[in-house]
């Protein structure tokens, strides 16, 4: 009889490369998988990891036979689905996800309809600088941020990479036109810094405590600012402004281990990276979340 605590391990143990990540994700500690990878093996009469920089990778034959263990997991986790009472698909799980307001408000929101309809989920998108907790307090399941977090308990996906660029008004003679910025109470952030620099003994004219705010400030002719090149690229009325500053931002996606295995955590992960992917070029690590939860997350 085959034992699929084993193949699951082995598929852990290759998304992971650690027996300690793997034992993270398993929820069990990292003996267990060395034992239940020493056990394959001896099982299966090869080899199935080899140390390389410090991570355990997967043989070349291993790494071939990973995509069948995942379509079998996938398979075990459509019928587990499937034989769930009708209490469990009657229930409803609220996700709230937190982002920055223009990724709320420019890539979240008009993507909403994309995220799997029949699921029984509400989606709360707050929209805005401030942090909500992912632990402790739990104001937040999920959250999109433009830094890692350091906090234990929360797992953390490098999934794209915001570029900022300076644009001025197409109405007027942008590149001598003065400098906006967000307030200072971003000051500590690369796009508030840079503006700030090359503004020089006149300082910076105009503040605002939004994105979108600053947009609009720009596209009146009355300054040049640092905005995503996404927003800036899409809007007629500004133009990206040549031998001006230009940066990029990593874009994290966040979340609390803790909802990890929940039944539509997979579809709400998809959803995520699919949506940021029409915008932003995707990371390998968004990639392999595709991988890992696309089929998943349509089953379940």
């Amino acid at each position: 009889m085959i034992d699929w605590d084993l193949w699951h391990t082995i598929e852990e143990l290759g998304f992971a490369g650690s027996y300690s990540a793997a034992a993270s994700r398993l929820k069990v500690n990292a003996t267990t998988v060395k034992r239940r990878k020493e056990q394959m093996e001896r099982l299966l009469g090869r080899q199935l990891f080899q140390r390389e920089a410090g991570y355990l990778v997967p043989t070349p034959a291993c790494k071939q036979a990973l995509d069948r263990i995942r379509v079998a997991g996938r398979h075990l986790e459509a019928a587990r689905a499937e034989l769930s009472s009708e209490l469990e698909h009657s229930l409803w799980r609220k996700i709230t996800i937190t982002s920055l307001a223009y990724i709320c408000d420019k890539v979240l929101a008009p993507g909403i309809a994309n995220l799997v309809p029949d699921r029984r989920l509400r989606i709360e998108l707050v929209g805005g600088d401030r942090n909500l907790t992912l632990i402790g307090g739990k104001e937040a399941d999920m959250a999109l941020r433009l830094g890692n977090s350091q906090s234990k308990g929360v797992a953390a996906w490098h999934i794209a990479d915001i570029k900022y660029c300076t644009y001025g008004s197409t109405a007027v003679d942008a590149a001598n036109a003065p400098w906006a910025t967000l307030d200072r109470a971003h000051s500590h952030l690369p796009e508030v810094k840079v503006p700030e620099r090359h503004a020089g003994n006149d300082g910076v004219r105009y503040t605002a405590t939004t994105s979108t705010a600053l947009e609009g400030i720009v596209a009146a002719g009355a300054a040049k600012a640092m905005l995503p090149a996404f927003i800036g690229d899409h809007n007629p009325m500004l133009n990206a402004l040549d031998r001006h500053p230009i940066i990029h931002r990593p874009l994290w996606l966040l979340w609390r281990n803790d909802v990890a295995d929940e039944r539509h955590f997979g579809a709400v992960t998809t959803w995520i990276v699919e949506e940021t992917a029409r915008w932003f070029e995707p990371t390998w690590q968004a990639k392999d979340l595709l991988v890992k939860y696309k089929d998943q997350g349509a089953q379940r």
